[in-house]
């Protein structure tokens, strides 16, 4: 929560009460329709929200930036490697006659 909470952009006590909220609703909203939703991702948009309603223009973009690419990368990375491990592993058996 340090990263999320003071490194994005520095909330005080009301603000965080407030993006929590936010992310809750949104989380509960998801799930209620079906939709599966990340909490990580949903209390980062709350924070930036807040962020941006109190006025903040001290973001830390870079931080921001690096988000936003470990949710773009993580699941291309991860179905990538679970193809790789998928083919070793079934040619592996295919060779030792499994």
């Amino acid at each position: 929560m340090y990263t999320i909470g003071t490194r994005i952009v520095a909330l005080e006590s009301f603000a965080s009460v407030i993006a929590l909220l936010a992310q809750s609703l949104t989380v509960s909203v998801h799930a209620f329709t079906g939709v599966p939703v990340s909490v990580s991702q949903a209390i980062v948009g709350a924070v930036l929200g807040v962020g941006l309603a109190r006025g903040s223009r001290n973001f830390d973009e870079r931080l921001i930036k690096r988000i936003l690419f470990g949710w773009v990368s993580t699941p291309v990375i991860s179905g990538l490697i679970s193809v790789t491990l998928y083919i070793a592993f079934t040619s592996l058996a295919a060779l030792l006659g499994k």
